[in-house]
C-alpha cells in the first residue's frame, strides 16, 4: 500500500497499525481495491466514516479483538467471516465508529510473494525465480 511512513508501531515490533491521512472508509476501500487489484472485498461500516487509524487483524477473532479498539478500520485477509465481520458489526451496532475491510486471500499475500521472489533472486542463481500472480478468483456482478 505504500504506507511504510505511516506505520505506528507503538513500541511493538510486530505491530501493523497505521496512521494515514484522513479519508473516508469508502475512499480507503477503493484505494485498497485499486492498489491490491482485488474485486471481491467485503465491507462492514459506514462508508462516510472518517478514518485516520488502520490496523491489520488476523485470520481468527482473537487476532482481531486486540486491534479493533485502537483503530478506525480493521483490515483482514481471508478471515472467518462469522467471526471478524460479526465482531465489527456488533461494535458498529453498539455505536462505535469502526469498520472492516475483509479481503480475499490473494489480496493479502500476493504482494508479499512478489517481494519474496525478488528476495530469492538476490541469492538463488541456480534456478530461475519468477513471481506468478494468481489474482482474485472471485468476481462481482455489474
Amino acid at each position: 500500500m505504500g504506507w511504510e511512513n505511516y506505520l505506528d508501531s507503538g513500541g511493538n515490533a510486530f505491530s501493523h497499525d497505521y496512521v494515514v491521512p484522513e479519508t473516508t472508509f469508502e475512499q480507503l476501500a477503493r484505494e485498497l481495491q485499486s492498489k491490491l487489484k482485488v474485486r471481491s472485498m467485503r465491507l462492514v461500516g459506514d462508508p462516510q466514516l472518517r478514518v485516520t487509524r488502520v490496523g491489520n487483524g488476523g485470520h481468527y477473532i482473537s487476532q482481531c479483538m486486540g486491534v479493533l479498539p485502537k483503530v478506525d478500520v480493521l483490515i483482514v485477509f481471508e478471515s472467518r467471516e462469522w467471526e471478524a465481520a460479526e465482531y465489527v458489526r456488533d461494535a458498529v451496532t453498539a455505536g462505535e465508529k469502526k469498520a472492516l475491510i475483509q479481503l480475499p486471500h490473494e489480496g493479502g499475500e500476493e504482494a508479499g510473494m512478489d517481494e519474496c521472489a525478488r528476495w530469492l533472486r538476490s541469492f538463488v542463481s541456480e534456478v530461475p525465480v519468477e513471481f506468478i500472480p494468481s489474482g482474485d478468483p472471485f468476481w462481482m456482478p455489474a
